[in-house]
């Protein structure tokens, strides 16, 4: 009894990493289109589809932390001009 679940409880540990690690990989791959600075009045003007710039999972969750990225009807919007190279944010807690 105590060998069958001592393997139960490896098994359902292998399945939570394995799951884990696939979380990891598809983090890793995905990317999300956030539409720059004022993307929508200048698609307007010059009639041309929003521009936009993929980010990454991991640059996505920086940014979002740091207010550089927002969500407004149901699309990412950049907050700040992503052109300019910026320097270290402080932590806004």
């Amino acid at each position: 009894m105590k060998g069958r679940t001592e393997l139960l409880r490896k098994a359902i540990a292998a399945v939570a990493l394995g799951g884990a690690i696939v979380m990891l990989a598809a983090g890793t791959v995905a990317k999300h289109q956030v539409l720059l600075v004022d993307a929508e009045k200048m698609a307007k003007e010059f009639d041309i589809p929003p521009p936009f710039e993929a980010l990454g999972e991991i640059q996505l969750v920086i940014d979002s932390t740091f207010m550089g990225v927002v969500r407004k009807e149901g699309k990412l919007h950049s907050t700040y001009d992503r052109s300019v190279q910026l320097t270290r944010r402080s932590c806004p807690t």
